[in-house]
């Protein structure tokens, strides 16, 4: 349960991200055409960016670092 629960998430998190970043790139490249100080390595740093943000949350784990446990007595 909780596998499909990260897969999930993960799944989720890269489309968001992929959503995003591919918008913010448009705009750069939008911005390009226009825009003679917008270099191609700019646009191809963003393009990178977005592939290593992919991989890296693609990668994501979940991690229990503590467990708190409460005992009330009456």
């Amino acid at each position: 349960m909780l596998i499909e629960q990260q897969e999930m998430l993960v799944s989720e998190s890269v489309s968001d991200m992929r959503q995003r970043e591919l918008a913010s790139l448009e705009r750069l490249s939008a911005l390009a055409k226009v825009n003679l100080n917008i270099r191609d390595i700019e646009i191809t740093q963003q393009k990178a960016l977005i592939e290593d943000m992919g991989s890296h949350l693609k990668c994501a784990t979940f991690r229990l670092d503590a467990i708190r446990i409460i005992l009330a007595t009456d």
